[in-house]
Protein backbone atom coordinates (compact mmCIF):
# COMPACT_ATOMS: atom_id res chain seq x y z
CA UNK A 1 0.00 0.00 0.00
CA UNK A 2 1.15 3.50 -0.34
CA UNK A 3 2.44 5.76 2.63
CA UNK A 4 -0.72 7.54 4.45
CA UNK A 5 -3.34 4.71 3.23
CA UNK A 6 -6.04 3.59 5.70
CA UNK A 7 -6.84 0.29 6.53
CA UNK A 8 -9.83 -1.07 8.75
CA UNK A 9 -10.27 -4.06 11.18
CA UNK A 10 -14.20 -4.85 10.83
CA UNK A 11 -14.87 -7.01 14.04
CA UNK A 12 -18.84 -8.08 13.71
CA UNK A 13 -19.53 -9.72 16.60
CA UNK A 14 -22.89 -12.03 16.12
CA UNK A 15 -22.44 -14.50 19.18
CA UNK A 16 -24.02 -14.10 22.38
CA UNK A 17 -21.69 -12.20 24.57
CA UNK A 18 -19.54 -8.70 24.52
CA UNK A 19 -16.29 -9.24 22.78
CA UNK A 20 -12.95 -7.50 23.88
CA UNK A 21 -10.99 -6.24 21.01
CA UNK A 22 -7.14 -5.17 21.05
CA UNK A 23 -5.05 -4.64 17.93
CA UNK A 24 -1.16 -4.67 18.14
CA UNK A 25 1.24 -3.56 15.85
CA UNK A 26 4.49 -5.02 15.60
CA UNK A 27 6.74 -2.54 13.77
CA UNK A 28 10.16 -2.98 12.19
CA UNK A 29 11.89 -0.62 15.03
CA UNK A 30 10.73 -4.14 17.05
CA UNK A 31 8.70 -2.16 18.73
CA UNK A 32 4.90 -3.34 19.75
CA UNK A 33 2.40 -0.59 19.90
CA UNK A 34 -1.20 -0.56 21.09
CA UNK A 35 -3.14 0.21 17.71
CA UNK A 36 -7.11 -0.24 19.45
CA UNK A 37 -7.62 1.12 21.75
CA UNK A 38 -5.02 4.09 20.99
CA UNK A 39 -3.15 5.16 23.61
CA UNK A 40 -3.56 9.16 23.56
CA UNK A 41 -1.12 11.74 21.98
CA UNK A 42 2.19 10.44 22.17
CA UNK A 43 2.22 8.06 24.71
CA UNK A 44 2.88 4.26 24.48
CA UNK A 45 -0.38 2.78 26.63
CA UNK A 46 -3.91 3.50 26.14
CA UNK A 47 -6.24 4.22 28.90
CA UNK A 48 -8.68 1.08 28.44
CA UNK A 49 -6.99 -2.48 27.70
CA UNK A 50 -9.87 -3.04 25.17
CA UNK A 51 -12.68 -2.27 23.41
CA UNK A 52 -15.93 -3.87 23.58
CA UNK A 53 -17.91 -5.24 20.37
CA UNK A 54 -21.50 -6.14 21.87
CA UNK A 55 -23.46 -8.42 21.17
CA UNK A 56 -24.65 -8.50 17.26
CA UNK A 57 -23.22 -4.94 16.54
CA UNK A 58 -19.99 -4.31 14.57
CA UNK A 59 -17.42 -2.42 14.83
CA UNK A 60 -14.83 -0.81 12.65
CA UNK A 61 -10.97 0.37 13.77
CA UNK A 62 -8.96 2.71 11.40
CA UNK A 63 -5.42 2.36 10.80
CA UNK A 64 -2.89 4.77 8.83
CA UNK A 65 0.03 3.50 7.84
CA UNK A 66 3.15 5.78 7.05
CA UNK A 67 6.80 5.60 5.94
CA UNK A 68 9.04 7.06 7.87
CA UNK A 69 11.58 9.74 5.36
CA UNK A 70 14.61 8.33 3.54
CA UNK A 71 12.43 4.77 3.70
CA UNK A 72 11.21 3.02 0.56
CA UNK A 73 9.37 0.38 2.36
CA UNK A 74 8.61 -0.78 5.55
CA UNK A 75 6.08 -4.16 6.66
CA UNK A 76 4.00 -4.17 9.79
CA UNK A 77 2.38 -6.98 11.55
CA UNK A 78 -0.66 -6.54 12.98
CA UNK A 79 -1.91 -8.95 15.46
CA UNK A 80 -5.84 -8.61 16.47
CA UNK A 81 -7.10 -10.18 19.50
CA UNK A 82 -10.67 -10.69 20.85
CA UNK A 83 -11.43 -11.99 24.20
CA UNK A 84 -15.09 -12.64 25.40
CA UNK A 85 -13.41 -12.20 29.33
CA UNK A 86 -11.74 -9.67 30.73
CA UNK A 87 -7.80 -9.24 29.53
CA UNK A 88 -5.05 -7.48 29.37
CA UNK A 89 -3.42 -6.92 26.07
CA UNK A 90 -0.94 -4.42 27.45
CA UNK A 91 1.81 -6.44 28.81
CA UNK A 92 2.79 -7.04 25.36
CA UNK A 93 4.07 -3.49 24.16
CA UNK A 94 7.39 -2.81 24.32
CA UNK A 95 9.28 0.47 22.83
CA UNK A 96 11.35 0.19 20.00
CA UNK A 97 14.80 -1.46 20.53
CA UNK A 98 17.13 1.66 20.21
CA UNK A 99 14.63 3.27 23.39
CA UNK A 100 14.71 3.03 26.93
CA UNK A 101 11.58 0.48 28.83
CA UNK A 102 9.46 2.96 30.16
CA UNK A 103 6.96 0.85 31.94
CA UNK A 104 6.41 0.65 35.40
CA UNK A 105 5.62 -2.14 37.79
CA UNK A 106 1.65 -0.25 38.48
CA UNK A 107 1.27 -1.83 35.13
CA UNK A 108 1.92 -5.21 35.87
CA UNK A 109 0.29 -5.32 39.09
CA UNK A 110 -2.84 -3.77 37.82
CA UNK A 111 -2.96 -6.25 34.72
CA UNK A 112 -6.07 -8.78 34.06
CA UNK A 113 -5.11 -12.23 35.78
CA UNK A 114 -6.59 -14.13 32.94
CA UNK A 115 -5.08 -17.43 31.12
CA UNK A 116 -2.41 -15.16 28.75
CA UNK A 117 -1.47 -13.18 32.17
CA UNK A 118 -0.52 -16.57 33.94
CA UNK A 119 1.33 -17.98 31.18
CA UNK A 120 3.69 -15.22 30.42
CA UNK A 121 4.10 -14.93 34.45
CA UNK A 122 5.12 -17.93 34.46
CA UNK A 123 7.56 -17.27 31.54
CA UNK A 124 9.12 -14.63 33.28
CA UNK A 125 9.66 -16.10 36.68
CA UNK A 126 13.17 -16.59 37.70
CA UNK A 127 12.61 -19.76 38.80
CA UNK A 128 10.54 -21.64 36.69
CA UNK A 129 10.67 -25.44 37.25
CA UNK A 130 8.35 -26.30 34.53
CA UNK A 131 9.70 -27.62 31.28
CA UNK A 132 6.93 -27.50 29.64
CA UNK A 133 4.05 -25.47 28.51
CA UNK A 134 1.06 -26.07 27.93
CA UNK A 135 -1.66 -23.40 27.51
CA UNK A 136 -4.84 -23.48 29.67
CA UNK A 137 -7.21 -22.11 26.67
CA UNK A 138 -7.01 -22.06 22.84
CA UNK A 139 -8.27 -19.80 20.71
CA UNK A 140 -11.55 -21.04 20.20
CA UNK A 141 -13.05 -21.24 23.56
CA UNK A 142 -12.91 -17.66 25.25
CA UNK A 143 -10.46 -15.93 23.11
CA UNK A 144 -8.70 -15.81 19.24
CA UNK A 145 -6.10 -13.96 17.87
CA UNK A 146 -5.90 -12.89 14.21
CA UNK A 147 -2.46 -11.44 12.41
CA UNK A 148 -1.81 -9.85 9.52
CA UNK A 149 0.99 -8.02 7.42
CA UNK A 150 0.83 -4.50 5.99
CA UNK A 151 3.48 -3.73 3.48
CA UNK A 152 3.68 0.32 2.94
CA UNK A 153 6.29 1.07 -0.18
CA UNK A 154 6.93 4.27 -1.58
CA UNK A 155 5.72 3.70 -5.76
Amino acid sequence: MKPDAWVFVHVVNDSSSPVNVAVIGLGEDWGIRALEPAPPGGRMFPTQRYSTVDTNKESRFPLQFFLSEGRASSIDVIKIFATVGDTDFLWLLHTPINEPVTRSIDMREEAARDALFRLREALDAEENDQREVRPRSAPGEDWTARQFRIVTKRT
